[in-house]
């Protein structure tokens, strides 16, 4: 009797032996995909992170483009006014008595197609930080709105989940 009783608990242990390694089997399997799927949320999460800081930072580079060219267009203009000013006599200035007349608004002319040229500049200038603006608005948008909450929820289910060792 002793000898069955110990048959049949040698039977039991290598039964359950197997049924363990079939568990680590699929505990293994299952913490490699949890691992993965972490994996790829944490790198999707970056990607969006990224395109984010990559927009914000084409913002401030179009932002100081912008202010630049708008600053030197405002000063190409009161020199160009000023300039015109003179050549019509509207201004008298100490070198305007030693310069020719053509000599002051060829100088006005010259100023006043730079003028020209750095308003145009200006202008698309401006646009650029326009559109980047709104693509920075709408990245921002997009993550905060749909994204974080996303993520959010991902952070509270890991650590439910986390607290379960696996």
């Amino acid at each position: 009797m002793l000898a069955s009783i110990e048959e049949k608990a040698s039977h039991y242990a290598a039964h359950i032996q197997g049924l363990e390694g079939e568990i680590l089997k699929d505990v293994k399997k299952l913490k490699a995909n949890k691992q993965q799927r972490n994996k790829k949320f944490f790198d999707r999460v970056g990607f969006l992170q990224k395109e984010v800081e990559s927009s914000v930072q084409e913002l401030d580079r179009t932002k100081r483009i912008y202010f630049s060219e708008e600053s030197e267009a405002m000063d190409i203009q009161k020199r160009a006014q000023a300039a015109d000013d003179i050549a019509r006599g509207r201004k008298k200035d100490m070198k305007s008595f030693f310069v020719s007349k053509s000599k002051l608004k060829k100088t006005a002319g010259n100023l006043s197609v730079r003028q020209d040229e750095v308003e145009i500049r200006s202008t698309g200038a401006r646009n650029d930080y326009i559109l980047s603006l709104a693509t920075a608005n709408a990245h921002q948008h997009q993550y905060f709105k749909f994204a974080l909450p996303v993520i959010q929820n991902f952070f509270q289910k890991f650590e439910k989940y986390s607290k379960c060792r696996i």
